[in-house]
């Protein structure tokens, strides 16, 4: 693709940063319209429309809406544009709590194992199985699956019952008296898009693809509920009907292979979050996106993309990609590595994104950055976090975050914030006009590495232990990531290849191993 020097002196719209423009008091359109104008004047291209903690506008109410269009048109009639954002807070799905509180079957689901002595527990309703066993220290020995009529009398033998339960998260005030959803529903993904995608189509939807161009998803997840009684995992209604037609075996016989190394373990937990990721892909990403690519609107955002070597959020991180027109990871904090989490520093959520862009020809990468840095984030480190995003694969920055207000609470919303309430905002230009040009820059050609390396994210099925120990599942993770370094200190750049995303988009020809519009000659 061509570079031309005019567009790159002054990068149009489409190349210029977005930044999560939080909506968290009242609102007013003249102070909306003040802001817009503001971030026109420093270089920005626009916003996403991101309610936050402290909203006080109901959300997706028709005062909502009525900013919205206003914001909207303003940004057509001067030359800019502003995004929609999926849900009120994140993670994205539960629609501010309208969602579970639909159907109980929407709400996020776990498989809870307990070790119990008490046989009065297996007659639990949402208990599923039950199996006897003794026990070598924490570990069971040759856990048998019996009918929850006999559990009294295998304690009195001496056993010990391994009980699985399929339980409801509890609610939360953080779901607004709600719950998570059921992501790995479809219909309750199908309500999701109703309650949200469908307003805003009701609403405005002849502005999309124009100032309205796409719309945010922030990090929909199957992780599972959890109450606190035993170690959970992902699960979905009617998981033991799917995996059955899916892979030819009854689950339920074969539970305790999930929590433990006993029986066929390799097999079954392959087998279990293999089928629990297609589930997920089919059921949220597919779908959301294929309404996004009807109605002329661009998804991006971004899914639990630093989880790695953990498969709870997601299954695996790549193939979550193949349904993103323009894909995104989140890269908050200052420093290499966060107590909760590895983000600025993390070569392998890059790397993961960048692959897939170039595999399947995704011409934007966005990244969530600067979430949680502070307020006394320098321009300088600004430009060294997005330095190192954009040699990895970023062309498309979306800064964490620009407040509406400031009052109380939501100055601690997760700063920086990038709005006139800085001293330094008179002179932000100056960053904003070089993003924009590594952005035009960047996406105006191909990348072309000729070395793939397998992404062992379906080992981490098999190596993940939800009881006990995970040293040999954080040791993969750590030579993962110290290979993946290394190339990048050695200069040799790399693809990544997820063995899902090969399965539908790879074959060999010519002596190379071909992904998409990508070819590799070592692999």
């Amino acid at each position: 693709m061509e570079l031309r020097e005019e567009l790159f002196k002054n990068p149009p719209v489409e190349f210029r940063s977005v930044p999560f423009w939080s909506w968290n008091d009242r609102l007013e359109r003249e102070e909306l319209i003040r802001q817009l104008q503001s971030f026109k004047e420093q270089g920005i291209g626009g916003g996403f429309m991101h309610s936050r903690v402290g909203l006080i506008t109901p959300y997706l109410s028709k005062e909502w809406m009525e900013l919205v269009r206003a914001c909207a048109e303003w940004a057509e009639a001067n030359g800019m544009t502003v995004w929609l954002y999926d849900e009120d807070s994140y993670p994205s799905g539960f629609a501010g709590g309208i969602v579970p509180a639909m159907d109980d079957d929407f709400r996020q689901k776990g498989l809870e194992m307990r070790i119990s002595e008490n046989p009065d527990e297996a007659s639990e309703p949402e208990v599923i199985a039950v199996f006897a066993a003794k026990m070598e220290g924490d570990r069971p020995v040759d856990p048998l699956p019996i009918p929850k009529e006999e559990a009294a009398r295998r304690v009195e033998d001496g056993y010990k019952l391994l009980i699985f339960s399929v339980i409801t998260a509890p609610r939360s005030s953080w779901f607004n008296g709600e719950t998570y959803i059921d992501t790995c529903n479809p219909r309750a993904v199908r309500a999701f898009i109703e309650v949200t995608h469908e307003a805003y189509l009701r609403e405005v939807g002849e502005l999309f693809g124009r100032s309205i161009p796409g719309i945010f998803t922030d990090e929909p997840q199957f992780a599972p509920a959890n109450r606190g009684k035993g170690p959970t995992l992902p699960w979905t209604s009617g998981f033991e009907r799917i995996f059955r037609e899916a892979k030819g075996y009854d689950l339920l016989r074969h539970l305790p292979s999930l929590f433990f190394r006993i029986g066929d373990w390799r097999r079954v937990r392959f087998d279990y979050w293999e089928t629990m990721t297609r589930r997920f892909l089919s059921s949220f990403c597919r779908q959301v996106y294929l309404w996004c690519e009807e109605h002329n609107l661009k998804l991006t955002g971004h899914y639990w993309e630093h989880s790695f070597p953990s498969p709870t959020m997601t299954g695996a991180t790549m193939p979550v990609y193949e349904f993103m027109h323009y894909p995104g990871i989140d890269c908050l904090f200052n420093e290499y590595e966060h107590p909760s989490r590895i983000q600025f520093g993390n070569v392998v959520m890059c790397k993961e994104v960048s692959s897939v862009a170039e595999q399947l020809g995704k011409e934007r990468v966005l990244s969530e950055t600067y979430g949680g840095s502070g307020w006394n984030l320098t321009f300088a480190d600004q430009k060294r976090i997005g330095d190192w995003e954009f040699v990895l694969g970023v062309n498309f920055l979306n800064q964490h975050l620009s407040l509406y207000s400031l009052k109380g609470c939501r100055k601690r919303d997760y700063p920086p914030s990038f709005l006139d309430h800085q001293p330094w905002w008179g002179e932000y230009r100056h960053l904003a006009d070089y993003f924009a040009r590594l952005s035009y820059a960047l996406s105006r050609g191909v990348r072309r590495a000729e070395l793939l390396v397998l992404h062992p994210a379906c080992s981490t099925w098999v190596l993940y232990n939800p009881v006990g120990d995970n040293s040999e599942l954080n040791e993969l993770a750590s030579r993962f990531r110290a290979l993946s370094k290394r190339l990048c200190e050695l200069r040799i750049d790399f693809d990544y290849g997820d063995e899902l995303l090969m399965e539908r988009h790879a074959w060999a020809e010519g002596g190379r191993l071909k992904i998409g519009r990508c070819e590799y000659r070592v692999v």
